[in-house]
């Protein structure tokens, strides 16, 4: 049995799946892995022109829609108690990951990631789950809990039972919505009386973490021996003059340069500059 890279990808997120999935396979061009994208038209739609695209950079890949019947009940948490908000809705599905039987190892994912370096830490874990620390963004501290957008999950819990428990069992009538507000906090609460592993920072390095006023990108990237570059908040396809995600060129620009590599066209620089002045107009006045 081998091992299975899940992610979820929307329409709204196709080009960050694409650079995700080509960046996994330019660092991993030897491994046996499979690919599988999690959908569901209602809550996480993918469409069919987009699934061609995500082929064209991953032939393999598989496009599994998730009957989100059984979600019932923690949708029920999700508007009561989470009060997910649309743009992260989509995000449960990643839960369809616990009950990948067919596989000894299941590898999560988020779709705004590049992959930077070699993740064979993550392909050879035995731990049955384990996930990055989250880091507070603004003072840069770790924190109590963990991350979800990366997660490695090990047989004992890809049987279905744990997929039962979370969706099922796992009761929230309260929340520290600091430890997110989707998927994120249902798995906090399932495993904060659960053994799991802590994996190291390097495998999720978030943009906030290599700020433009901190140095040089490529010297920060080192630093941290980074081997995934995550783009949390404002993602790097689109245009967000929010303020609050201003300062991260340097990292935007490693992605676009990997996106305009699939494109064949423009040269990452050429459109940063274009997309600023773009952001800079449609700013409001400070």
């Amino acid at each position: 049995m081998k091992t299975a890279i899940a992610t979820v990808i929307t329409d709204d997120f196709v080009d960050g799946g694409r650079v995700l999935l080509s960046s996994l396979r330019e660092q991993h061009p030897e491994t046996d892995y499979d690919v599988i994208v999690f959908y569901n038209d209602e809550v996480a739609p993918l469409s069919q022109e987009s699934m061609q695209q995500l082929h064209k950079v991953e032939p393999s890949a598989e496009f599994r829609h998730v009957d989100v019947g059984p979600y019932e009940r923690l949708f029920e948490q999700r508007d009561k108690v989470l009060n997910t908000p649309a743009r992260l809705i989509a995000a449960f599905v990643i839960l369809e990951a616990f009950r990948l039987s067919e596989y000894a190892r299941v590898i999560c994912l988020d779709s705004d990631m590049l992959i930077i370096g070699r993740l064979d830490e993550l392909f050879s874990c035995e731990n049955e789950f384990a996930a990055v620390t989250a880091v507070d963004e603004v003072s840069g501290e770790l924190r109590q809990y963990f991350n979800t957008g990366v997660m490695v999950i090990g047989s004992a819990h890809l049987t279905g039972s744990t997929f039962d428990d979370l969706t099922q069992r796992t009761m929230m009538t309260s929340v520290d919505r600091e430890r997110g507000k989707a998927d994120q906090a249902v798995l906090n609460r399932y495993f904060e009386t659960r053994d799991h592993r802590r994996l190291d920072q390097k495998f999720n390095i978030t943009k906030r973490m290599v700020p433009d006023n901190s140095g040089d990108i490529f010297e920060q990237l080192n630093a941290q021996d980074a081997r995934i570059l995550h783009f949390v908040g404002a993602k790097p396809w689109t245009v967000n003059w929010s303020p609050r995600d201003w300062g991260y060129e340097s990292a935007e620009a490693l992605w676009l340069s990997h996106y305009f590599a699939l494109e064949g066209s423009e040269t990452a620089r050429d459109y940063f500059a274009s997309r600023r002045q773009a952001i800079t107009n449609e700013a409001p006045n400070q």
